[in-house]
């Protein structure tokens, strides 16, 4: 049976690895379609303002400046309105994608841990108060999972004393045959002798057991991505703003990572009917990326390898990027990847499988190392075939949101563009142009941090951007 599982999974491991490929390239040809429509309505609306100047045509007398009938202009702007409304449509798309927000019910699944402060506090002492709510949302991933630990060690006590109870071998009772049940008297009779380390073993074996029963997946604090500097400085001192906003963006890719998990696992009573048995630990990039992932950033962004795919960040998106291990039964680890590319714009461009080994026996049958007990006793995982799966995704991230706040697009009684903020406003914007200048665009990211960006910033035709087809 175990030879029959070993072949399960190094078979459908190559499938896995297979299907990643197809998800790449897929996910990369999507990503530049967004990029295209973009640019096409840009070009529509500075073809426009072009031809209403007046076209140059050099002659053998010089340059001549013809001038379009009115009948033409007319045309043109028609065709701009409808280019127009194409990138209001696309941008919509992709914010729906991106960040969750659908404009017909109002709701975002990009929530801010605080409001009021981003881009900057609205008052010096709300920042106080951020460390406590930070740490409250990363608790909120753990009970979005169903997630646990392992048996504590007065969890185990408490199966010990609940055992020595049942049998009567109590280390300070001489007269401990008295306390026995038939059973085990029976099970003495044939011969069976229970040692100080057998009992500890049946303990350990009956703690493992409840917890597991009690939980989906195995998970506790360290294998979260925390920004620690928010809980680095004294409890007297507000952290960095910089550091807030870190921890902001790490905790939103977390929790598309939880949700993914959580869709998985749905179904699952306990950890052992789950497809995602174990989280080992969420790194995210605690910054952007001013090329392709795992090439130069502007901030520190952990040790993630080099991406393959060459798409860098542009005017319309930033990158970063995460890495996720879990142990997970490989033949549902393509739901995984597939529930991960859906909660926003991520591609996974490198992982890793190892198969998952059952602990070692000893000579007795018992599941144990020498004197000392296995630690992968304390896991309760079921009987599926298991690998230790390392992935890492690059992220888009679009900028009109996490740069400026907005959420959704739309026009006003002239049919001059608008957006609609995080906050529920509405404010007027130019058809054609950057958003720095526009009264009442404040935006989200922090001010120092948008500026280092803008930097490197590269145009936005000069990159592949994301682009995924709704499909929800």
């Amino acid at each position: 049976m175990e030879l029959l599982k070993k072949y399960i999974v190094v078979v459908i491991s190559a499938v896995v690895s297979v299907a990643a490929l197809v998800g790449v390239a897929v996910g990369i040809s999507r990503f530049s379609g967004l990029q295209k429509e973009l640019d096409q309505a840009k070009g529509l609306v500075t073809n426009l303002q072009t031809i209403e100047k007046g076209v140059p045509v050099p002659t053998a007398d010089g340059v001549v400046q013809l001038i379009a009938t009115e009948e033409l202009v007319t045309t043109f702007r028609q065709v701009a309105v409808e280019g127009a409304a194409q990138s209001r449509e696309a941008l919509a798309e992709s914010l729906y994608e991106n960040i969750g927000y659908d404009p017909e019910t109002g709701t975002i699944k990009r929530a801010l841990v605080m409001e009021g402060i981003f881009p900057e506090p609205i008052s010096t002492s709300l920042p106080y108060g951020f460390r406590s709510a930070y740490e409250q949302a990363l608790l909120d991933l753990l009970s979005a999972m169903d997630a646990g630990g392992v048996p504590r060690e007065s969890e185990i006590r408490k199966e010990l004393d609940n055992l020595e109870l049942t049998t009567g071998f109590h280390s300070d009772k001489d007269s401990a045959s008295e306390r026995r049940t038939e059973t085990t008297a029976a099970a003495t009779d044939s011969g069976l002798q229970l040692t100080e380390q057998d009992k500890q073993l049946l303990a350990v074996q009956r703690a493992a057991e409840v917890r597991a029963g009690a939980i989906k997946i195995y998970a506790d604090w360290s294998c979260l991505d925390v920004v620690k500097e928010v809980f680095a400085t004294d409890q007297g001192t507000a952290p960095w703003l910089r550091d807030m906003w870190w921890a902001q963006m790490s905790l939103w890719i977390q929790q598309d990572i939880v949700r993914a998990i959580a869709e998985v696992n749905g179904s699952a009573k306990d950890v052992t009917g789950s497809a995602v048995k174990r989280l080992h630990g969420i790194e995210v990039a605690h910054g952007y990326y001013l090329g392709p992932v795992g090439g130069s950033a502007m901030a520190g962004t952990g040790n993630l390898p080099q991406s393959f795919t060459g798409i860098s960040p542009n005017g319309d998106w930033d990158v970063t990027g995460f890495k996720l291990e879990v142990t997970v039964d490989v033949r549902r680890l393509p739901e995984l990847i597939a529930a991960i590319s859906r909660q926003g714009h991520y591609v996974l461009y490198s992982w890793d499988l190892e198969a998952v080994q059952k602990p070692q026996q000893d000579r007795q049958g018992n599941r144990s190392v020498g004197r000392t007990i296995d630690e992968s006793l304390l896991y309760r995982y079921g009987t599926d075939p298991l690998v230790r799966f390392v992935g890492c995704w690059e992220a888009y991230q679009i900028k009109d949101f996490h740069h400026w706040g907005i959420v959704g697009y739309g026009v006003d009684a002239q049919k001059n563009p608008t957006v609609k903020l995080y906050d529920g406003k509405v404010v007027a914007v130019p058809a054609e142009g950057g958003r720095e200048d526009v009264a009442g665009l404040t935006g989200l990211m922090p001010k120092e941090i948008r500026e280092a960006l803008s930097l490197e910033e590269q145009p936005s035709s000069s990159g592949q951007s994301p682009r995924r087809g709704r499909g929800r």
